[in-house]
């Protein structure tokens, strides 16, 4: 303290350095203070009271379903130790015989593909009456992919858990360990939700987040049919109505409305990256596609590179989910190629299961 030539008590000016540390201790508090309660303590969360059913109806939502494993539903993970190099099939392997009687019935429209019963696998397939995946890696744009193609008898067998079984922020859980509690075939990690506070999150026919942001939606109905949608052309209490039974806002959308790749995306993370997607062909008929990234091997892809990777593979829609560190595509509870996925929020699963199980 000193006085100056009036007379008046001032302050010697704090040196830089020291400003410099308190704004950015500041900072930091003002962050953790953020991230504690967003990413670090669990906070549960409710759904919004809504679900959807087959037939179109909303209802109010019911109590979310406990996890069943089956032995069975544990054989592709040793099976898959082996792996595979053939080439991923680039069209759908055969015809549907049919359209299905019931809304997301779909055995007698693939039933070529489905056993009668008997659990066959390979250190590459898996099928039973239930299912029909295929496991293939390839290179693409100097990079490993590594794709499930996937055929379903019941849409419920194409489902998704959430880390611990709770909806909510900070909730997370190595992807191995939700897929060995649910006995998941194939998983493939998704959206996480929970690194966010807004977007919609439409799980099992349930809506637990109506909060709509700056990302594309993409949105798998119990009648098998999926679409995505621009974030300005989403409305959640609509496509519930209209039968929505997942959905999931991370984004972009890869494919335009003709199926064809794209050049220009709803993101700013357009570099080569490791990169999850869900692919769509046809009701009853998917593929989850990895792309390993940020190695010597393998460079990752670009946004452009994984649209035209969808449209080689003949996917009617594509939907890119968190890639980077969170992509990991896993057959039971091993990840392809290796691939070591952080904790994550969420999953999607192929479960060996009729309907209503």
């Amino acid at each position: 303290m000193r006085k100056n030539q009036t007379g008046n008590s001032s302050r010697r000016p704090r040196p830089l350095w020291q400003v410099i540390c308190a704004h950015v201790l500041a900072l930091g508090v003002a962050l953790l203070a953020y991230a504690l309660p967003h990413h670090v303590i669990p906070r549960q969360g409710q759904s919004l009271g809504l679900r959807s059913v087959r037939g179109g109806a909303v209802e109010t939502a019911e109590a979310t379903p406990t996890p069943a494993a089956d032995a069975a539903q544990q054989a592709m993970a040793a099976a898959s130790a082996a792996g595979s190099t053939a080439q991923p099939t680039l069209q759908p392997t055969v015809q549907p015989t049919e359209a299905p009687a019931v809304e997301g019935d779909f055995r007698a429209r693939w039933a070529e593909m489905f056993t009668s019963g008997e659990v066959e696998v390979t250190d590459s397939t898996y099928r039973s009456a239930n299912l029909s995946i295929a496991l293939t890696e390839m290179r693409y744009a100097d990079s490993v992919c590594h794709i499930a193609d996937i055929y379903i008898a019941d849409i419920e067998c194409l489902a998704t858990a959430f880390a611990r079984d709770q909806y909510g922020t900070a909730y997370t859980e190595d992807p191995a360990d939700i897929a060995a509690r649910w006995g998941s075939i194939v998983s493939l990690t998704g959206d996480y939700y929970g690194a966010h506070d807004g977007g919609v999150v439409i799980r099992n026919g349930e809506l637990y987040r109506d909060d709509p942001n700056a990302n594309d939606v993409c949105v798998l109905y119990w009648d098998g049919t999926m679409r995505t949608f621009s974030p300005g052309d989403f409305d959640a209490e609509t496509e519930l109505a209209n039968g929505a039974y997942q959905a999931w806002c991370f984004g972009p959308m890869l494919l335009d409305a003709s199926g064809q790749a794209m050049t220009s995306f709803n993101s700013n993370v357009n570099p080569k990256n490791p990169r999850a997607a869900i692919g769509y062909y046809e009701p009853g008929h998917y593929c989850f596609v990895m792309v390993e990234g940020r190695t010597d091997e393998s460079e990752g892809a670009s946004l452009a590179e994984l649209s035209e990777l969808m449209a080689s593979l003949g996917c009617a829609a594509a939907y890119n989910l968190d890639g980077g560190q969170t992509a990991a595509l896993l057959a039971g509870t091993s990840a392809l190629g290796g691939v070591e996925s952080r904790p994550v929020s969420d999953i999607i699963m192929i479960l060996d299961r009729s309907a209503g199980e």
